[in-house]
């Protein structure tokens, strides 16, 4: 079992699910106009590098709400957070400090009672806070 930790945030099993991620880097290359023949383009560093988690929460059945509450505590506080990957085994990669950039959610099939959807989907991106390199060797 592998976990992922967001700052205090953890996504595991149950409740907070984590059922996709999605890495995104880019690279800049500017257009170099050539007297007489074609544009070739110059490499002038990477652009902005995101990560997406997306995950779902079970509410009704196993709770997690209050865990989702608190990825969208983390992301109003604007501080860096640590992203860190953890297997059973205790072995753990250290991705670096980042910033939650997006948080959002869907919810599903609303309980009467609290308002609160009994299936709820969400999504977070993040991107590297420092600058020194895309997350320590996540994209690379």
């Amino acid at each position: 079992m592998s976990y992922l930790a967001l700052g205090p945030n953890i996504f595991q099993c149950l409740p907070m699910t984590l059922s996709k991620l999605t890495r995104d880097t880019k690279s800049n290359w500017a257009p170099i106009a050539r007297f007489g023949g074609d544009v070739a383009r110059q490499f002038t560093g990477h652009g902005e590098h995101t990560f997406k988690l997306e995950g779902l929460v079970y509410n009704s059945h196993f709770g997690g709400f209050d865990q989702y509450e608190g990825l969208r505590a983390t992301q109003l506080a604007a501080q860096p957070v640590p992203l860190i990957g953890m297997s059973a085994g205790f072995a753990g990669t250290v991705f670096g400090l980042v910033v939650i950039l997006h948080v959002s959610d869907t919810q599903e099939y609303l309980d009467p009672e609290t308002g609160i959807g009994k299936k709820l989907v969400f999504e977070v991106e993040v991107a590297p806070f420092g600058g020194e390199g895309p997350f320590g060797g996540l994209f690379g």
